[in-house]
């Protein structure tokens, strides 16, 4: 059985399974040709539904799907299946299971690719079930006997794992079952070509492309001449088109700024005209950075010609992935340019006069309020309080969190007066990887009234992830207490009020896809913590105990070695510019300058402080030099 979008389910086998669609969004296909459909599940009452219990009594078999994964809603996601006899879907959001009545579950652990096509193939025998994704074999475990119910076979909800429900969110396409196991080779060829294999695989003309693809391409079904020729001249012939999964009518199949036909999909850059690429992938490394803007030079130039190599996440070698550099502003061409370890990002909350969002000091990165309030506290002055609030802070892009990945080391830094000790999460950093509801890095300040404090990464709940202690302070004490949340490598520490109060190994690296941040709750602003907060940052190193003491006595830039803020740059003839940054009393300076973010030259060390804001005047500029940026450190 195999059903193939339209605009309705139907079975493109000779067996007459035709699926009831249940939700009317047809969306385009995973190849993006035209005449490819495939259907939007919206996660609440799509489905497609037949009237067979197609999988009882099977000896084996092979489901197949092409599937777009989103953000799933909870547990138990049905994919296709019927249930009480063969069930497969997503058991959780990083689970992926097949079970049978037969044979029990088959789990797999699976982060999906969220919003990117996955072929997903699962071939079950007697003797084993063997899940391919994308071509290749992921995972195998024991095998399940034939198996039966009264129920009926449905995709994407409407009953997979139960009678009813399991509804999935995101796109799927070209589902099939066959009664058979497909092979190896057979798993990888319905990836490579996107082909069903059926008997009903009409190719009229012996060209190897199906006649439907022909005619839904501008390509004639009764003439094999036309495999050889080149519809939108990107130099791949239109029958390389068909196996490469391209449009043959759009020499950039998939807008990545580099044509069809230098896009080799080798993996290895040869020159710009055979750059190793995927075609179909807008990203072929999964950095973060389109394959059309890595032109692999060697040479950093602007974030549209990067001189990375596009086949490779991390081009310099230097443990930080390319996009990664080019938001904190070193050179990812350079392995000696590496981000600045120290203050990713901080909110003070002394910005109340927009309380619609926070703004962070350091980049500028804006937290969404959903419904916390500014407060003007008699101790701290301006903070955010989450007391009775309908909703908190929400930053929608905190990739630059992942940055922190690279050294395994992250600190969450805050202050927090608590008015209750509900069950409640301070923060959490949302990781699609991550276990436990994307639990990538996440905190209980406290969990309840007993004092017991929570500190998971990269998941929950195991040994390599969980740290968790009662905590030896009053949360309702009318106090103040400063908190750090240190992820160090394999270990792991909190202080409270820069004394270490806890520390315990968990093994699990810090994850590099960080997507969002909530401050003040879980995501979607729910578990709110009832307090108020101050002084909210993230390093992307692990502080040490005097650090954090210098941090919750000075504020956030303290004891981080990160360039202090710059609050005045002005150009005062053709030769000389001012420069002011805020310092400390006792304290030296070294100032650098640069054209493009790429070499830092030093101008000046040894600038001793001149109090709370320290100037200092740059004379090596000339008339021909536009624009020039600085930094300052502190020594």
């Amino acid at each position: 059985m195999i059903w193939e979008t339209v605009t309705e389910a139907l079975d493109a086998s000779s067996n007459g399974n035709n699926g009831t669609v249940n939700g009317d969004t047809i969306v385009a296909g995973p190849s993006g040709l035209d005449g490819d459909f495939a259907i939007d599940f919206d996660g609440i009452d799509d489905s497609v539904t037949t009237e067979g219990s197609i999988m009882n009594d099977i000896d084996e078999f092979t489901m197949s799907g092409w599937v777009r994964f989103e953000e799933q809603p909870g547990n138990r996601v049905g994919l296709f299946g019927q249930n009480d006899a063969v069930e497969y879907g997503m058991i959780n959001p990083t689970t992926m299971q097949h079970w049978s009545a037969a044979g029990g579950a088959f789990d797999v652990p699976f982060g999906p690719v969220i919003e990117e096509w996955t072929s997903i193939v699962l071939v079950n025998t007697p003797e084993q079930r063997i899940l391919y994704v994308d071509g290749e074999e992921v995972a195998s475990g024991g095998g399940t006997n034939p198996a039966n119910s009264g129920f009926s076979f449905n995709i994407g909800g409407d009953g997979v794992y139960d009678d009813a429900g399991n509804f999935f969110t995101g796109q799927m396409d070209d589902v099939a079952v066959w009664g058979r196991a497909l092979t190896p080779e057979e798993a990888k060829q319905v990836y490579e070509t996107r082909a069903i294999i059926s008997p009903d695989f009409i190719d009229t003309d012996g060209d190897g492309m199906p006649d439907g693809y022909e005619t839904n391409n501008g390509l004639n079904p009764f003439d094999a001449a036309d495999k050889d020729t080149d519809l939108d001249g990107d130099t791949v012939s239109n029958f390389a088109e068909f196996t490469n999964r391209t449009n043959p009518n759009d020499k950039d199949t998939d807008k990545d700024g580099l044509e069809d036909g230098v896009e080799t999909g080798t993996g290895v850059w040869v020159s710009a005209e055979n750059t190793g690429t995927l075609p179909t992938k807008v990203d072929s490394d999964k950095d973060g950075l389109l394959d059309g803007v890595e032109t692999n030079t060697g040479t950093f130039v602007s974030a549209s010609d990067t001189g990375t190599d596009p086949n490779k996440e991390d081009s310099d070698g230097d443990t930080f992935g390319d996009s990664q550099e080019i938001v904190a502003g070193s050179d990812p061409t350079d392995p000696n340019s590496k981000p600045e370890g120290g203050l990713l990002a901080a909110w003070d909350f002394e910005d109340s006069a927009d309380d619609s969002v926070a703004v962070d000091v350091v980049n500028g990165i804006e937290a969404i309020n959903d419904g916390a309030v500014y407060a003007d506290d008699p101790v701290r002055g301006s903070v955010i309080d989450f007391e009775g609030a309908a909703g908190t802070l929400h930053v929608d892009d905190a990739s630059f969190l992942s940055l922190a990945a690279a050294t395994d080391q992250m600190t969450f830094v805050f202050w927090q007066l608590n008015a209750d000790t509900v069950s409640s999460s301070t923060f959490w950093a949302v990781s699609p990887s991550s276990s436990g509801g994307s639990r990538g890095a996440q905190a209980h300040v406290p969990w309840d009234a007993a004092g017991n404090i929570y500190f998971d990464t990269v998941g929950c709940c195991d040994g390599n992830q969980r740290g968790t202690f009662t905590a030896g302070v009053d949360f309702l004490d009318g106090e103040w207490h400063h908190y750090a949340f240190v992820k160090d490598g394999e270990d792991k520490r909190v202080y409270i009020d820069g004394a270490l109060e806890y520390e315990i190994v968990n093994t699990s690296p810090l994850p590099d896809d960080f997507t969002e941040l909530w401050i003040g709750s879980a995501p979607n602003n729910t578990s709110i913590v009832q307090a108020k907060l101050d002084d909210f940052g993230v390093y992307s190193i692990a502080l040490t105990e005097e650090q954090i003491n210098e941090v919750k006595d000075n504020g956030l830039g303290g004891g981080t070695g990160v360039p202090f803020q710059i609050i005045e740059v002005k150009r005062i003839s053709a030769t000389n510019a001012e420069v002011t940054w805020q310092s400390k009393e006792g304290r030296s300076y070294t100032m650098e300058h640069t054209g493009g973010f790429v070499d830092w030259i030093e101008v000046s060390d040894g600038l001793e402080s001149n109090g709370e804001t320290t100037t200092f005047e740059d004379s090596t500029l000339t008339s021909e030099v536009e624009e020039r940026y600085y930094r300052v450190r502190e020594e």
